[in-house]
């Protein structure tokens, strides 16, 4: 199987692609293809945390956008392409937090990417 885990700015580009029908920046060609592959021939599985997800729509409160509609499309892209959210859920923290130590130099973005990595490969 394979997986791509998106990072907080693709999860955001998703979104504004696919609920708001915003282009793509240039820098997330590979982001695009996977999108497309994904919808056609269910060939990758895209992966994105709902941490992310909570972060991004923090950013939409902010601009006072009511959120129900993207709620509603993160939790229905599983019906259109092979998507699933990974939830903080008790067994992910205790692998984040023991089995895969954060590193003081990196970000918590890419240690939850790592340590997510991890967690479906195992």
């Amino acid at each position: 199987m394979k997986y791509y885990f998106l990072r907080k700015d693709e999860f955001k580009q998703l979104i504004e692609n696919r609920l708001f029908n915003k282009n793509y920046p240039v820098d997330h060609e590979l982001l695009e293809e996977v999108i497309n592959s994904t919808c056609n021939y269910w060939d990758v599985e895209i992966v994105g945390f709902n941490y992310f997800f909570s972060k991004i729509l923090e950013t939409y409160l902010k601009k006072s956008y009511a959120c129900a509609d993207i709620i509603d499309f993160v939790y229905g892209l599983s019906d259109e392409m092979y998507f699933s959210r990974q939830e903080f859920d008790s067994d992910f923290i205790h692998l984040l937090m023991t089995k895969h130590p954060r590193n003081a130099n990196s970000s918590l973005e890419e240690d939850l990417l790592q340590a997510v990595c991890f967690y479906y490969e195992k």
